[in-house]
């Protein structure tokens, strides 16, 4: 078989395969890449329990409040479904460290990082249901008129949440937002980002649709392979693009090529998969009845089967991996793949050069392992990953066991550290417990606790541990080392010499080497401290908008009368949707028009048809901006000007030099209004209008003023034609 030298410490493979792209010199190479084992694996649970690993991290003991979350669809208990509310008092634990989140009628759902499950009260005589039908805040649609204006705010902010998974690759870093949406940054010289084109990014970028229409949707996960990406649509179908040499895009285009393939691509023969994992250059499909499909490069068997095994031919077609049911979970690498059985043991097939298959068959040498084997003498285990040449697996009591390659201390314990010397048997990670998420990275391990802090060691040659510790050295890191400055998570996911984590408000932070800017900060500044995805701008990119727009509505014009109709204008703080005339309540007035001149600018005509206030409101939860927060109330109330008309005026008796104009208007004849309208014909010659004010003298012959008289008052026209208050 191919023997490997001891380059495998180093980080040639990457850059191998980078120069390879550019150039054509070294036809080989690419295929030593694939032999290499420097690769990134970030093992995800299932679509469902990945949101509900995201959405659970807003239910703390420290609320003083009930906390409202929706279940989705579980068609194994018709009572439990789309719609119904789950009210969250506060959290139990159980002993092995489940944590039952949520009651529906005599089901509780309890909180595992793998294999999340739907029970009854009574723990141990219950069978146990994996959550791939039943979600907290799945992608289900709530009834609205069941939740008050404060609930529903509740779910709005996790409804907008920024990320939902996150893999970290060898060159490149992919997202999946909450929106279904997929976003790639870093090396693209295989078009792995799957943006259409061939360019590096240093800030995400959106992947482009299948056949390049519009931009890729309705996806539920996403993985890294070392130059190509693979995506599970909720359908369960699969979409792959980027470097399909070996086959590992599931078709024959560009087989035995360098060629890029930017474009996603559906697998037209698959269907029914519920989990998808990348190895270097294979990829594997978790399918809906418990088995397993393989295809992509096999010289170490890791696709299960003995077709083209020892060679570099491309295997295209997904093969089943056979004699293996009952998985829960699957994990590819490099020259491995992992599959954890859902009774809580372990599988392994590939190349065991260093024991990360978990047994001594064919240990320390490069012999393929076609046949999947089992881990000796591990149970209990909850959630698997492997990467390089070491596997990780989280038991169901928050312990941590590695075995495999330990020459940096990856497996978090001194046996064999610091040498090449395989470690075949799972060995606990010494005095590390409370785990809820493990990921193998090249040549480190990562961890995620249930308190929301990071933990990591091995090597940290890039500051991919986020801490100084040994940084910029290849001494070994055998003990779990607190990542910096970082709290308040709620996934994470190792690269090669990279690494990346989701907080609970959606955003995304990176550290390591930031080689072709794979830690999407728009630079390419390698980091020990974790540093905010961002945007071109230098914002943070995913950061999750949870600020309601709120609308300003002005009438026009400012003081109108009951003889004139009113445009209201309404300008929101952003654009918003689904905004229409329907969500404008007029109090005193007919709605006539409506527009919208802009995104955030609407018009509105009305006209009075009645005496008193005219009030126009735009409810609380009317429209939504993109992020799913609803608007606040807006209401304005616009005085209207009756206007009254005097049959004229006439000349009463003479009192000295004035001529009494003695028309009084009466408050009772103008009920609730304060000022009303006199219209006083000058001789011979129409009629004039004019504002007047108390103790103002207006000559009415100066134009056609309007004039404005208070209600309950007397008014006289002198002898000059002044209009003048009696008394004044």
């Amino acid at each position: 078989m191919f023997k490997k030298s001891e380059s495998q410490e180093n980080y040639s493979i990457t850059h191998q395969l980078v120069s390879d792209y550019k150039s054509e010199a070294n036809k080989s190479s690419l295929y030593l890449c694939c032999r290499e084992r420097a690769r990134v694996r970030v093992v995800k649970s299932l679509t469902t329990i990945i949101s509900i690993i995201l959405l659970l991290t807003f239910i703390t003991t420290s609320y003083a409040q009930a906390i409202y979350y929706i279940v989705s669809g579980n068609s194994m208990y018709p009572t439990y479904k789309d719609g119904d509310i789950v009210k969250v008092e506060k959290q139990e634990s159980y002993n092995d460290g489940d944590v039952v989140v949520a009651d529906v009628g005599r089901k509780k759902v309890i909180k595992r990082i793998n294999g999340d499950v739907l029970e009854g009260d009574n723990k141990e005589n219950t069978a146990r249901y994996n959550l791939k039908t039943a979600d907290i805040l799945g992608k289900a649609e709530y009834g609205t008129d069941q939740l008050t204006d404060e609930q529903k705010a509740e779910f709005e902010k996790v409804f907008a949440s920024g990320v939902e998974m996150v893999s970290a690759g060898s060159i490149h870093t992919v997202v999946l937002r909450s929106d279904g949406t997929v976003w790639a940054w870093g090396y693209n010289g295989y078009g792995n980002l799957g943006d259409g084109t061939n360019t590096e990014r240093h800030t995400p970028v959106q992947v482009h649709g299948v056949n390049d229409m519009g931009f890729l949707t309705d996806v539920s996960q996403v993985f890294t392979g070392t130059a190509h990406t693979v995506a599970l649509r909720s359908n369960g179908t699969v979409c792959v693009w980027g470097w399909n040499k070996y086959g590992q895009l599931g078709n024959t285009i560009n087989n035995g090529v360098n060629t890029a393939n930017p474009i996603p691509m559906q697998i037209e023969s698959l269907e029914g998969v519920i989990q998808i994992s990348a190895g270097q250059c294979h990829t594997v499909a978790l399918m809906n009845d418990g088995t397993i499909y393989a295809w992509g490069y096999n010289a170490y068997g890791q696709l299960g089967n003995i077709n083209n095994i020892g060679t570099d031919n491309p295997n295209p077609i997904p093969v089943k991996v056979e004699g293996l049911t009952g998985v829960s979970q699957i994990s590819a690498v490099n020259t491995q793949t992992i599959a954890l059985m859902n009774n809580g043991t372990v599988y392994a097939w590939g190349r065991n050069q260093y024991g990360q298959l978990g047994n001594v068959t064919n240990c320390g040498t490069d012999d393929p392992n076609p046949t999947p084997l089992e881990v000796e003498g591990l149970t209990g285990v909850v959630q698997v990953s492997t990467n390089g040449a070491h596997t990780v697996a989280l038991k169901d009591d928050g312990t941590v066991y590695a075995w495999g390659y330990n020459r940096y201390g990856q497996l978090g314990n001194a046996t064999n550290s610091g040498t090449n010397t395989p470690t075949p048997t799972p060995l606990q990670v010494t005095e590390f417990m409370g785990v809820i998420q493990v990921i193998a990275g090249g040549y480190y391990t990562v961890a995620l606790k249930a308190d929301g802090t990071v933990w990591a060691w091995g090597r940290n040659n890039h500051g991919q541990l986020g801490n100084a510790t040994n940084s910029g050295t290849d001494t070994p890191n055998r003990t779990p080392l607190q990542v910096d400055g970082l709290i308040d998570i709620s996934q994470i996911s190792a690269g090669i010499d990279h690494t990346v984590a989701i907080k609970n408000d959606g955003t995304v932070y990176a550290w390591g080497n930031n080689e072709w800017g794979k830690l999407g900060d728009n630079t390419i500044i390698s980091r020990t401290i974790p540093a905010l995805i961002v945007g071109e701008e230098g914002v943070g990119f995913f950061n999750v908008d949870s600020t309601s727009p709120d609308v300003t509505i002005t009438s026009s014009p400012v003081s109108p009368t009951t003889e004139s109709s009113v445009t209201y204008t309404f300008e929101f703080t952003e654009n918003v949707e689904n905004f229409d005339i329907g969500d404008i309540t007029v109090g005193n007035g007919d709605k006539g028009a409506f527009n919208a001149t802009d995104g955030d600018t609407y018009t509105l005509v009305v006209n009075k048809v009645a005496d008193g206030d005219q009030i126009i409101t735009v409810a609380a939860g009317a429209c939504q901006d993109a992020a799913g927060n609803l608007n606040t109330e807006g209401t304005i109330t616009v005085l209207m000007t009756t206007i009254i008309t005097s049959p004229g005026y006439s000349l009463g008796t003479v009192i000295g030099d004035k001529k009494w104009f003695k028309y009084y208007l009466g408050k009772a004849a103008v009920s609730g209004v304060t000022k009303a309208m006199l219209v006083a014909p000058k001789d011979g010659d129409g009629v004039k209008r004019g504002t007047f004010t108390k103790g103002e003298i207006i000559d009415i012959n100066a134009g056609p003023n309007q004039y404005k008289f208070l209600s309950g008052q007397i008014y006289y026209i002198d002898r000059e034609g002044k209009i003048q208050l009696y008394g004044e």
